[in-house]
């Protein structure tokens, strides 16, 4: 069986990032000495050589030994202060890097790009000293002689590491390159722009204590150079190189240290944003790097869909033509391109590109990202999206510049055309069709193939015949890491339970629904349908009684009912009964190996390239409407003496059906799951409500019925549901039609006939009995709040009566 492990992946992927976004605070080590030669402080040009501006600005100042061109030996070179030369005091590591690059010198082999000497050189021995050469190889003597590679490019035996690389071709091209040595007690490495070119591995006899000496005894190198000083006798010229960033760490640069180095000189990263009219990102269209002071040029799309809502940009050229180019002014340079919400609403969202092989000429590449077919005059279909039952529009647009007529077909299923278009020659329409489908299947689409002819995009609306959670083929393995339904918080002791259709695409057995588990944002567990803990990478705690060979289309239609569980001892728990749409019955329990230590877990129904639908769903999440108010129920017992906070809980108690009002009283203490409330706090706000395991106490004549599933209920006289009429929040009669209650609601049911409108008082608000409202208008008191006149109830204000609708009685 394949495995994927999702959170290797999300690391590494999270890792890399870092490791760019911080690579000088986090990867680098700050260098002990750094000269970019904007700065000539402490600097001494022996004989020939300026400090100049380069004609790359990315390099800006450099120095420029000998430009003249002399040929001289041991007399152009500069001369860096004494001190430059530093190692860590624990590790005894070093690392030298700069950048090179050849100008006008022809000639040079042994030549030193860098020399350190104990005293200025002369035509005889002038030890200690250290040289790196040109060609790629070092000579070292310091408490003891090494010719790292010196004797016709072969390295003693003993402490040779590779091949060596003997070469100046390397600066043959009169570009920049970044040659870095590094140096361990035990190793001497050379890297020419980041790739390892000779790496020596020496022990402790006289080679190794050479390396110790540079490393120990640094300090004793007290005349630095770039750019000349021959050792010894040979006679080679002083180079006439350009040199930039000369740099010494007291730390053993790694190769991809190294590469960032590299990385961070050169070029400039970009990130390409598309973004509403208040500058919040909605998709990240492109990332990329360009040579400092480049252009790049980004094709971006017409169409983007977030979370199933549609934003559009217009095209900006002549094809049309989707694109811009722009020039980075500094590293992670972020360009913004602004789009437009169109208002609608989406069920899926597809680019050509990425059901076709991309286009390769500037025509299709800027049709806003164009894919096509790439298997001339043939129909090759590609699988899309699985859509349950329902009436939907596909919009499409197409684009043939062929001489002859084309055609795109889409269909449901293997056989069902739904949708078939003849693109005309040199056309680019965009069309719509509107289709019906009786039973779900998977949506495909073909065009006739053709480098001249292709499909832009296309999306969906309308309307499923039920919920679909997730888009099956929206991305890899993995989606489920994005919750497709609300997470749902369960402390020791509580459950949550799921009833839901199961369909895949019974192409893979790992392609059905999953559970994921957090303690806050990190992902302890992932269970997923196919008997596997994608976490933890293997079935431990998975039982289950189903015949292994036909999973897969056993559970394309299966109807699960599942309770996940946080045990009192904390041991996660999952029993799922599962029945196929053959009527077979069987199960699938987990319980976690060992006991988490979270003192609550976020648990949640994901989708893994598949599509659910969700017949039941019960736990204690509650939204309030514009008003503040909304109908509340849970298959768990509730904690109502610990609400949030501005949040209060109330039952239906009193009614007057033949005065129009019922009232509500508020609810407190431990109450049984499957309670009818009602809930009023701030408006549109979710709350998360407590739940217990402890003793109830039941709401003795509550009218309220819970709906902690889904349920619906014909139409009946004495039932109401709870709406908003024009501001003002009442019950509104099921008399003519029924209704169908969501999960997790309640209703109210006044066991009589009533009017089709009830009014809602408040028992806390200081209405305690319908005698004290007739009391007080009889009185002729007329005190501000709510009073009956006439049966009727009316609102006093300001020494005016109102309706309950907020109008003004004359």
């Amino acid at each position: 069986m394949k495995k994927f492990n999702l959170l290797t992946k999300t690391l590494l992927v999270a890792v890399l990032l870092m490791v760019r976004a911080n690579a000088w605070a986090d990867v680098l080590p700050t260098p002990v000495y750094f000269n970019d030669f904007s700065s000539t402080t402490d600097l001494t040009i022996v004989g020939n050589g300026v400090f100049e501006d380069d004609a790359d600005a990315r390099f800006g100042k450099i120095f420029h030994n000998d430009p003249t061109n002399t040929s001289a030996v041991r007399t152009n070179y500069l001369q860096l202060p004494s001190d430059v030369l530093s190692h860590s005091a624990t590790s005894k590591e070093m690392t030298i890097g700069v950048w090179v690059n050849k100008k006008s010198e022809d000639s040079f082999w042994f030549s030193p790009l860098f020399a350190a000497y104990g005293a200025a050189p002369n035509n005889g021995n002038t030890t200690p000293m250290f040289v790196c050469e040109t060609r790629g190889l070092l000579q070292l003597n310091n408490w003891g002689w090494c010719d790292f590679g010196i004797n016709d490019g072969t390295p003693g035996t003993s402490y040779n590491d590779g091949t060596p690389y003997v070469s100046t071709t390397w600066l043959n091209d009169g570009e920049w390159h970044y040659y870095t040595v590094v140096f361990t007690t035990t190793t001497a490495k050379v890297y020419i722009d980041g790739e390892l070119k000779n790496g020596w591995t020496v022990d402790g006899t006289s080679n190794g204590q050479v390396i110790s000496g540079l490393l120990e005894h640094g300090d004793a190198l007290s005349y630095i150079t770039l750019g000349g000083n021959q050792a010894w006798t040979w006679n080679d010229a002083d180079p006439a190189f350009g040199f930039d960033d000369f740099a010494v760490y007291d730390a053993a640069l790694s190769a991809d240290q190294i590469a960032v180095i590299i990385d961070d000189k050169l070029n400039y990263d970009y990130i390409v944003n598309a973004v509403d009219g208040s500058d919040n990102v909605l998709k990240e269209i492109a990332t990329g790097k360009v040579s400092k002071g480049s252009s790049a040029t980004v094709y971006y799309p017409q169409y983007i869909n977030v979370n199933g809502t549609l934003y559009s940009i217009s095209a900006n050229g002549s094809y049309p033509y989707y694109g811009t180019t722009f020039t980075p002014d500094a590293d992670d340079y972020v360009k913004k391109i602004t789009y437009t919400n169109t208002g609608t609403s989406v069920l899926y969202f597809k680019e050509g590109e990425d059901l076709f092989t991309n286009a390769t000429s500037t025509y299709f590449a800027s049709q806003s990202k164009m894919g096509y077919t790439s298997n001339s005059n043939s129909t090759t279909y590609v699988a899309t999206t699985t859509l349950p039952a329902g009436t939907y529009t596909i919009h499409a647009r197409f684009v043939n510049s062929n001489a002859s007529t084309k055609t795109t077909n889409f269909r449901v299923g293997s056989e069902n055309i739904v949708y078939t278009y003849a693109v005309a020659a040199s056309s680019q329409p965009t069309v719509s069709k509107e289709f019906t489908i009786t039973e779900a299947g998977t949506l495909y689409v073909a065009c006739e193939g053709s480098s001249a002819t292709g499909i832009d995009w296309f999306y969906i609306t309308g309307t499923p015949a039920y919920t679909v959670l997730g888009d099956p083929y929206y991305s890899n393995w993995g989606d489920y890491s994005v919750n497709l339904s609300d997470k749902v918080t369960l402390t020791p002791g509580q459950s949550y339970s799921y009833k839901f259709v199961n369909n895949n695409h019974t192409a893979y057995n790992w392609d059905n629904y999953i559970v994921p588990v957090y303690d806050g944002e990190t992902l302890k567990l992932a269970i997923r349908a196919d008997f596997w803990e994608n976490v933890a990478g293997s079935n431990s705690g998975c039982a289950a009684n189903i015949v292994w060979a036909n999973f897969i289309s056993d559970m394309n239609g299966a109807t699960i009912d599942m309770n996940l569980t946080y045990t009192s001892d904390k041991y996660f728990k999952m029993q799922t009964n599962v029945t196929t749409s053959s009527s077979s019955k069987w199960y699938y329990n987990y319980t976690s190996p060992s006991a988490l230590t979270a003192d609550e877990v976020k648990v949640a129904l994901g989708a893994n390239w598949c599509w659910l639908e969700v017949i039941k769903e019960s736990g204690a999440i509650a939204t309030t409407n514009a008003l503040g108010y909304t109908t509340f129920s849970s298959i768990n017992k509730l904690d109502l003496d610990n609400l949030p906070t501005g949040l209060k809980a109330y039952y239906a108690l009193y009614k007057d059906v033949s005065n129009d009002y019922v009232t509500l009283t508020e609810a407190t203490g431990i109450v049984p799951s499957e309670t009818g409330l009602i809930l009023k706090g701030e408006a549109n706000t979710v709350y998360e409500i407590p739940t217990s395991t402890s003793d109830a106490t039941a709401l003795s004549g509550n009218l309220l019925v819970a709906c902690p599933y889904r349920e619906t209920v014909t139409a009946d006289a004495s039932k109401y549901v709870l709406v908003n009429n024009s501001g003002t929040m009442e019950f509104q009669s099921l008399k003519t039609n029924g209704a169908t209650i969501p999960t997790g609601k309640a209703y109210l049911n006044v066991n009589s006939g009533a009017g089709a409108r009830l009014s809602i008082l408040f028992e806390d608000e200081g209405v305690t009995a319908i005698k004290d409202m007739e009391a007080s208008y009889n009185s002729g008191a007329q005190t501000e709040g709510k009073h009956l006149e006439n049966g009727k109830i009316i609102i006093v204000k300001d020494g005016v009566k109102f309706n309950t609708n907020g109008q003004k009685i004359r």
